[in-house]
């Protein structure tokens, strides 16, 4: 019994010790904040409904949590785990009190979730997408015109496909009407509409075996659907990938519109409207960046931002907001998702610790 207790004294206190030092290596502008808002095994996108529960999803973990913070204190300490063993659960969205989920090959949804955390309702809405694994996961958000929004990812690092692989795709809430908004997109985990354009703006992981500095991954912009941009053929500034059979020019392809650096593998993206943070971050989009694995020396692990002009049609400034996650080519986490919060902080996922940051400006 001794031992036991001693050995939980020792785990608790390495953990807490663990967190500090994680929340330590972070570097943030001036006055802003970081702090562990909750912990989720294998944390990646989230939603957050209007009374203030922040529900997250996994990939590997299998599972879909629920987070509170029922106190007011800033911390979300009632966690329920509302699904399990699902097949790579990782893109969720809120919409008229429902959770709509994307796994590998369905849309589910949750409906009228908040009324039953401990013994949701699971219904299937569309069960005939993809069933590849390879980018097969899903990043999900609803329109204004009430249509679910996903990614459905290419099969392979490099190769030629058909619909509906290297796209993204939407439905009806019900799981009809299939749709395909944008072709040549090899596998987007992050996108949004500005709220003021209503322009889709998204995120693109380029492909590996070209070495530490090619392609870069990409943000886009897509005023309208039915444009194509370049994948496989060419990619970033429309450029030829040379190992691909192709000989058309690259022209009729959407260029990227900003390049973010080779392999730093961005996913989930959220924008600033609500001037909870300084001026100078209004109408900027901020970019998790998971971070590379085909690279000599690791690129990205960190949250970069993308500061928009006057129309929002194009991006006047880019930078890093938060780094710290990789120290001397050592892993420390990986930032998944972002999501602002009903008071302006910012919430961020990391799947490698299972943590949820919020990140807040003092004022």
């Amino acid at each position: 019994m001794k031992f036991l207790l001693l050995l939980l004294l020792y785990l608790l206190f390495t953990c807490e010790a663990y967190t500090k030092n994680i929340l330590d290596l972070i570097k943030l502008p001036k006055n802003f904040t970081i702090q562990i808002y909750s912990k989720v095994p294998n944390a990646r996108q989230m939603a957050l409904s209007p009374n203030g529960t922040l529900f997250v999803g996994s990939r590997s973990a299998g599972n879909l949590y629920a987070i509170k913070d029922n106190d007011g204190d800033g911390y979300g300490e009632t966690i329920t785990v509302i699904a399990s063993k699902l097949r790579l659960p990782t893109g969720i969205a809120f919409k008229d009190k429902n959770l709509y989920i994307g796994v590998v090959n369905k849309i589910l949804v949750m409906p009228d979730i908040e009324k039953n955390l401990d013994s949701p309702i699971i219904k299937t809405i569309k069960n005939d997408l993809p069933n590849d694994l390879h980018h097969g996961w899903k990043y999900l958000k609803i329109s204004k015109d009430n249509r679910i929004y996903f990614n459905i990812g290419a099969p392979c690092n490099v190769c030629e496909v058909e619909d509906p692989y290297g796209t993204i795709a939407s439905v009806n809430m019900d799981g009809s009407n299939f749709k395909i908004y944008a072709r040549g997109v090899r596998n987007s985990l992050g996108f949004l509409w500005h709220p003021f354009t209503n322009d889709f703006w998204f995120t693109d992981n380029g492909r590996d075996g070209l070495g530490d500095d090619l392609p870069d991954c990409e943000l886009n912009l897509s005023e309208k659907s039915g444009y194509h941009f370049g994948f496989p053929y060419c990619y970033n500034k429309n450029i030829r990938d040379k190992t691909i059979n192709y000989t058309k020019d690259c022209d009729q392809f959407i260029p990227s519109l900003l390049n973010l650096g080779a392999h730093v593998a961005p996913l989930g993206i959220d924008i600033n409207i609500k001037n909870s943070f300084p001026a100078v971050f209004n109408n900027t989009i901020f970019i998790a960046e998971h971070g590379s694995w085909d690279r000599s020396r690791k690129n990205g692990y960190r949250i970069s931002y993308a500061r928009l002009s006057k129309n929002s049609k194009k991006v006047i400034e880019k930078g890093v907001f938060a780094e710290g996650w990789v120290q001397n080519e050592k892993t420390h986490g990986r930032p998944v998702d972002i999501l602002f919060n009903h008071s302006g902080g910012m919430f961020v996922s990391d799947d490698l610790n299972g943590y949820i940051y919020l990140i807040k400006y003092k004022y």
